[in-house]
């Protein structure tokens, strides 16, 4: 009761502003809080995930584009020469005005803006190095010679560059042989008959303006008729280069065609990507500059006629842009907003739970304290007794009065001890014993020793009437405690036993009554379950069988019979369960059994099945037979000894009877 009281009011009055906010009663409104900020977190990590990725994939197709158009447009011009190419193949030697005329078709400006021109460098051997220039001056141009001088195995001479004007004039007469860069290249498509294009080089155009960094391509000519098979026969074979001259910036330009790029890169000669190997930096042609790193960096690789290009790519601020949204910040501050508003909501919400709570608890604790003095009122059968944890008794109903002769106005006030029997220092060291322990301990036993698992027990006691006669009831004792765990009081319930004592003393008197007959009857007990196994083995099954009760005890039944009866016992036993068909459950028959020596014994065996708990038990009843066997036998023998000796002088009388 003063538990009950003590627990229902200390939540009155308590309001959201009254409640702390790190309590676990709030725990369900930061569940919420962080659930929503989770949320919000996952969500923005989703959308920036699925930005990034969609930006791998717009970067990607960037870089594939750009490596495609370079690609292409180095065939395309490959496609120039060839045909430049195919024209000397068809002519054998092409004059001035057809090179002017095919160059012009090709409206190079127009198609592939960026070359520098295509020529036809010849090439000279140097005994017909003189015949050349005097040749070359005698059509129109006085001033002709074949740069840089000096001696060469082999002279190559540019004769031929449409357009010929600008940049173009500083070319002609130049021999592209004489130069390390330019000749690599130039053996390379004459050793392999390709197409072959040369490393980084200053073109003799670079007359002027802002120098760029140059590369030329190159188709090697033969003359007509010569084998081509071998690397010699090419060699003897050659008539010139046909070829174009890049300058890196405008081939670029010609490439990319003024389009406003979202991705820079630099392009190097070879592998490398080092200053001294750089051709192009896309990053010139603007003044844009980086506030951030890259958000984007890729490498490529472009093989092309023999020659290795290396393309750095980066993403431009530009490109980023693309994929900036002004969701970034909206969604974690929208999801934070929405979060901190759902707290407060469940916060507030939860404060007017704990109002309603405690109102309710209030209302509970009214209503059991009604109901409990209406039970203790009308439970006039059972004794109802509660102490304070000094052992003080506050409570003592009519079933008690009724029980133990006294009334409550004796017994409220006054130690347990009274009427329990009990010292009272055992129930103050019980209250001691919870404050060791740091738990409840609960049930009966905390009056006498320390419980073994808490949790009220129901146990038989003995009270004392008030005229001094003993009174066994059946004592169910708990403890009761505060909203801390501190013990307030202790409640015992008590039921009088006395006539449930007496039937336990009748049914005991009738179990031994029973055994003893068992255990002095003439025929041995068996009884088996379903399963076979022995349960219970009389003294005559002992003197019968020969084996003690722990011998026999907990095994098999079958250990008493001889085979076949042995091995197929079990078999019996699952035939009677599937089919009810019994093949000796309920009839008597004459059956052999073993004794613990082996020896083998005749007896009667009469078998009923009785059930308990629901199972079925059988029980058997064994007969020695043996000395009903031998007296019969004998009295077989005798009779048979009789009857032969009566029928031997019978015989002689029939047969002297025969004969009259």
């Amino acid at each position: 009761m003063s538990a009950m009281d003590h627990g229902g009011g200390g939540a009155t009055g308590m309001s959201l502003f009254g409640t702390a906010l790190f309590t676990w009663r709030s725990t369900p409104a930061w569940i919420v809080l962080l659930a929503g900020l989770l949320l919000a977190a996952l969500l923005s990590m989703g959308l920036a995930e699925q930005r990034a990725r969609s930006a791998d994939q717009q970067f990607e197709l960037h870089v594939k584009e750009l490596v495609a158009e370079i690609e292409k447009r180095l065939l395309d011009h490959e496609q120039i020469l060839l045909g430049g190419a195919g024209l000397f193949d068809v002519n054998g030697m092409v004059t001035r005005a057809q090179w002017r005329t095919y160059v012009e078709r090709l409206s190079l400006k127009a198609r592939y803006p960026g070359i520098q021109g295509v020529g036809f460098s010849q090439a000279i051997p140097p005994d017909a190095l003189a015949p050349h220039i005097a040749a070359m001056r005698a059509t129109g141009f006085p001033d002709y010679t074949v740069r840089p001088e000096g001696d060469r195995a082999l002279y190559t001479s540019i004769i031929y560059l449409e357009p010929f004007m600008g940049r173009n004039l500083a070319a002609f007469g130049y021999d592209m042989f004489s130069e390390a860069t330019r000749r690599q290249a130039m053996q390379r498509s004459v050793d392999n008959n390709t197409t072959a294009i040369s490393g980084r080089v200053k073109l003799v155009q670079e007359t002027h303006g802002k120098e760029q960094a140059g590369f030329l391509m190159y188709v090697p000519v033969y003359r007509q008729g010569m084998p081509l098979n071998r690397v010699e026969a090419r060699w003897q074979a050659l008539l010139g280069f046909v070829y174009s001259p890049y300058r890196m910036d405008d081939l670029m330009q010609g490439i990319l065609g003024g389009r406003d790029l979202v991705v820079d890169f630099t392009l190097h000669n070879g592998e490398s990507t080092l200053a001294d190997t750089l051709m192009y930096d896309s990053a010139a042609e603007h003044t844009e500059e980086y506030a951030v790193p890259p958000s984007h960096l890729s490498t490529r690789r472009i093989d092309a006629f023999g020659q290795t290009w290396t393309l750095s790519l980066r993403s431009r601020p530009a490109f980023q842009a693309q994929f900036a949204s002004s969701i970034d910040w909206l969604i974690p501050s929208l999801g934070t907003g929405i979060s901190l508003l759902l707290f407060a909501l469940v916060f507030s919400l939860l404060g007017r739970r704990e109002q309603a709570l405690a109102l309710a608890a209030e209302l509970a604790v009214r209503k059991t304290q009604k109901f409990l003095t209406d039970v203790l009122a009308a439970a006039s059968e059972v004794a109802i007794i509660a102490t304070d944890r000094d052992g003080l008794i506050t409570i003592f109903n009519k079933g008690a009065e009724r029980l133990l002769g006294y009334s409550a106005g004796e017994m409220v006030g006054k130690l347990t001890p009274a009427v329990l029997h009990v010292p009272a220092e055992a129930m103050a060291r019980a209250a001691e014993l919870s404050i060791e322990l740091g738990r409840p301990i609960e049930g009966f036993r905390v009056f006498v020793e320390k419980p073994e698992h808490d949790g009220a027990e129901t146990r038989e006691w003995t009270y004392v009437h008030k005229n001094g006669r003993p009174i066994p009831v059946s004592l169910v004792v708990t403890t009761m405690r505060d909203d801390s765990g501190e013990i307030t009081g202790y409640l015992g319930i008590a039921e009088n036993i006395t006539e449930r004592k007496q039937a336990e003393t009748a049914l005991r008197e009738q179990a031994q009554h029973t055994q003893a007959v068992l255990d002095n009857m003439v025929d041995g007990i068996i009884t088996i379950d379903q399963a076979g196994i022995i349960g219970s083995f009389n003294p005559a099954a002992e003197r019968i069988f020969g084996y003690t009760p722990d011998e026999v005890l907990g095994r098999n039944v079958r250990m008493l019979m001889p085979n076949p009866h042995r091995d197929a016992h079990d078999s019996y036993l699952r035939n009677y369960r599937a089919t009810g068909v019994a093949r000796i459950i309920g009839i008597g028959r004459e059956v052999e059994g073993q004794r613990k020596d082996g020896d083998l014994f005749p007896m009667d065996l009469a078998i009923s099945e009785v059930s308990r708990q629901g199972q079925p038990l059988y029980v058997g009843m064994v007969r020695d037979i043996t000395e009903r066997k031998r007296m019969e036998r004998m009295k077989s023998e005798f009779v048979s000894t009789v009857s032969h000796e009566l029928r031997t002088p019978l015989t002689s009388i029939s047969g002297a009877l025969g004969l009259v």
